[in-house]
């Protein structure tokens, strides 16, 4: 089940009247709030509709102590042993600054990547990431393609929680072909931020995961805590790659490039929203509590 708030018509598609507020940090009342506008339950087929595979894996909906999620099991391929890579894509591109929430678990030995703000760049004749089909979800796809540029973050990966700006610029300033030597390579280029993970080797234990975009600002944080903060200047860390910041939003998704399981509960996403009143919260429901809201604000 999804529900989607939609703010400027106080309307939402599921039955439920949503309240939301997240407060402001210390001494910044008047600073934009967090709405919440899409989360995504997977507890009944329909996510099916809402999603994109590219790649080979099972998608099957599981229930266990009481929570719904969805089990991730990408395939490795019968005809072709190298192929072991699937992205689960929400089809929807989400625009502004956006936080996404997500809470998930991975087999162990994983190869999970978070996509996010994932688009075509300005001078690519491509509109959309789905008008480049990549059924195989090799790496080179993403990676390498002048086509597509997106941040990746390794969620559940150990040694290292890997913070990275792909395709696009980064792409174009690489030497081809995509071989061992040149991947590792370019590997090392795009990595904007390596840091440890705080849950070690329980990546198949639940973990929350919260990574925010405002402006050219990304914050991530595990559990609860704050793991990682950049700012993008426009230049890979290295200094040797010049890009463009990926602010505004883009389309997200899940990547695996192993043959493993990985499980996600739920994924939300906020968008900033400017607080009408300090103090007061953010109001997101059906169209009649907003006429109630209303007259009582009276």
């Amino acid at each position: 089940m999804i529900a989607v708030m939609k703010p400027k018509r106080f309307s939402v598609l599921s039955c439920l009247a949503w309240l939301l507020v997240l407060p402001a940090k210390s001494g910044a009342a008047d600073a934009p709030a967090w709405s919440l506008v899409l989360e995504e339950r997977f507890d009944d087929d329909g996510f099916k509709q809402r999603w994109s595979l590219e790649g080979e894996a099972g998608l099957q909906r599981q229930r266990e102590g009481g929570q719904s999620f969805l089990r991730i099991q990408t395939l490795q391929s019968a005809s072709n042993k190298q192929l072991h890579h699937s992205v689960l894509w929400f089809r929807e591109r989400l625009e502004g600054d956006v936080r996404f929430v997500f809470r998930a678990r991975g087999q162990r030995g994983n190869g999970t990547i978070f996509y996010f703000n994932a688009r075509p760049p300005a001078a690519s004749a491509f509109k959309s990431i789905f008008d480049s089909p990549r059924p195989d979800a090799l790496e080179e796809r993403y990676f390498a393609s002048q086509d597509f540029e997106a941040y990746t973050f390794g969620y559940l990966r150990s040694p290292g929680l890997h913070l990275r700006h792909v395709g696009g610029a980064t792409a174009a300033a690489w030497p081809r072909p995509w071989n061992k030597e040149n991947s590792a390579r370019y590997d090392q280029e795009s990595m904007i931020r390596n840091v440890a993970p705080p849950f070690s080797e329980r990546c198949d234990e639940w973990h929350d995961f919260d990574i925010s975009v405002v402006g050219d600002r990304i914050s991530i944080q595990v559990d609860g805590k704050i793991v990682l903060e950049y700012t993008d200047t426009g230049r890979s860390p290295q200094g040797t790659i010049a890009w463009m910041p990926l602010r505004n939003g883009g389309w997200t998704g899940f990547r695996n490039f192993v043959a493993s399981w990985v499980d996600v509960a739920f994924f939300r996403v906020y968008r900033r929203a400017p607080v009408a009143e300090a103090g007061k919260p953010l109001f997101h429901a059906r169209e009649d509590d907003l006429e109630k809201h209303t007259e009582k604000k009276k």
